[in-house]
């Protein structure tokens, strides 16, 4: 019986080892700040969009284009992160 007992484990070793499992699984995932970052991203290109096309009658196609490439950029490290150790 006492040899059972050894492998029992206490409720904090338990709790350790969940959350040993988590990091390991959620290892390299966008975190809320990320994702937040993204949306901020995502308006601000949205509202230069607009007032590009409030302000002139021809588009300023490519402060638009910097501005997606620049996220996608950020989007693309993202993804790459993992594979590299950041983070």
């Amino acid at each position: 019986m006492d040899e059972n007992k050894k492998d029992e484990l206490t409720p904090e070793q338990a709790i350790k080892q969940i959350e040993a499992k988590i990091e390991e699984k959620t290892k390299g995932l966008a975190t809320a700040e990320d994702i937040a970052q993204i949306k901020t991203d995502i308006a601000a290109a949205k509202e230069l969009a607009e007032k590009t096309a409030e302000n002139s009658k021809e588009y300023d196609d490519a402060a638009v284009k910097t501005a997606i490439a620049a996220l996608e950029g950020k989007m693309e490290a993202m993804r790459e992160e993992p594979k590299t150790g950041g983070k």
